[in-house]
């Protein structure tokens, strides 16, 4: 087939190094939700960029990364209470797909702007790039 169609082959190339050259994949922001009759909380993306719209297979496989993220972002959410006053945090973490690519995630927790007790958020960076630092300032 590629003999036929050479340019197949370096099409795909091209996407694949496209991929690598963005900054980051996505932006999520990751908010604590109360179960219900419970005094538990669960996380759940709140906010996403982009957003998946259309079911192709790379999307499919996106939204599957994305719905371990809120678990790395709140990985003790069950410890969580309303606070009045938090100091933020930054720290990441780093998925891996089944095909042994890598994504960071980049995080910063903290509490939104507001009155009284309140619920930290963490806003998530996804990126193909390990760059903690640059990251981190932004």
């Amino acid at each position: 087939m590629l003999k036929r169609a050479p340019s197949y082959r370096t099409l795909e190339l091209e996407l694949i190094e496209w991929q690598e050259r963005e900054l980051f994949e996505y932006f999520v922001v990751v908010s604590l939700k109360k179960k219900p009759s419970k005094n538990t909380y669960l996380p759940e993306v709140t906010y996403q960029f982009p957003k998946l719209e259309r079911p192709t297979k790379q999307m499919r496989e996106a939204e599957e990364r994305l719905k371990a993220i809120p678990q790395f972002c709140f990985p003790d959410a069950k410890d969580w209470l309303p606070v009045s006053e938090y100091s933020s945090e930054t720290f990441s973490f780093m998925l891996t797909g089944e095909d042994g690519s890598r994504r960071f995630g980049y995080c910063r927790r903290l509490l939104p702007s507001g009155k009284g007790p309140r619920l930290p958020e963490v806003y998530c960076v996804i990126s193909r790039l390990g760059c903690f630092d640059l990251f981190s300032k932004v």
